[in-house]
């Protein structure tokens, strides 16, 4: 299942009105206080209420992973809401796609591989300077895969994702980035609503700080005017690579196949 995360963004959850438009099931994780409001634009059948509320994007995406292991899932997706298009790279082009067809090509590639923990879409932003379709264990982002019976947990008071993929690496696990799937996002910080609130009041140091508590080996400091993790080399210290089986250990996220 795909499951959105979503706050005060009801008229402009774009990624849920791409996958609504085309048909592809969905679930938006809301917290109570927006339900009401997200009901003006989507059916209850789309919506999940998380039991509380103002607990930060963090928790948010651990009880995604409990709900979907609970569900019986062996793996779900998780996508941003601010994801305007998806698209894939092509002769040095970045070309729009279905959502459910790049979706459907990132679940069947990272099912190739019984090791992998996490895997993401790649940002047009970057995607030029990628030379190889697939970066293994680096950060896995906003739109991700998630192997539900990993034992990591996405921690508070840190940068999460970045957290999350060392985490997995750590355990032994792969993490995997497909730089010729892509998805164009809108800047949390252009949208109203979501969780820029963690950026605000010195939230961006704060998790900053917090990733270098956990992983010394970063360092933080000023970068293009703003207080921010520096780049760090502890990527290159994880040699496993993604394996691939006979049988893979994780099926497809979709039952059968859904589109």
């Amino acid at each position: 299942m795909i499951y959105v995360p979503s706050k005060g963004r009801a008229a402009t959850c774009v990624t849920a009105k791409n996958l609504m438009d085309e048909g592809v099931p969905f679930r938006l994780v809301l917290e109570a206080q927006d339900v009401s409001l997200y009901r003006e634009y989507f059916q209850d059948t789309e919506i999940l209420t998380l039991p509380e509320s103002d607990k930060g994007i963090p928790y948010v995406r651990q009880w995604i992973k409990t709900y979907s292991r609970l569900a019986g899932e062996a793996s779900h997706l998780q996508v941003d809401d601010n994801i305007r298009w998806f698209g894939v790279r092509e002769e040095g082009k970045n070309i729009k796609r279905p959502a459910k067809e790049v979706l459907s090509l990132l679940s069947d590639r990272v099912a190739e591989y019984s090791n992998v923990a996490i895997a993401s879409l790649c940002q047009t932003t970057f995607a030029w300077t990628h030379q190889k379709e697939v970066s293994v264990n680096r950060q896995a982002y906003s739109c991700v895969w998630v192997r539900n019976d990993v034992e990591a947990d996405w921690r508070d008071n840190t940068q999460e994702d970045t957290d999350y993929s060392l985490q997995v690496l750590k355990l032994g696990w792969c993490t995997m980035v497909f730089n010729r799937l892509l998805m164009d996002k809108i800047p949390s910080t252009h949208l109203r609503g979501g969780n820029t609130e963690m950026y605000l009041d010195g939230g961006r140091e704060r998790r900053a700080l917090g990733l270098q508590t956990d992983w010394p080996d970063f360092r933080t400091g000023v970068r293009y005017g703003k207080f921010t993790t520096l780049p760090s080399s502890i990527w290159k210290t994880f040699p496993q690579r993604p394996r691939k089986d006979n049988v893979p250990l994780v099926p497809p996220p979709w039952q059968g196949r859904l589109f």
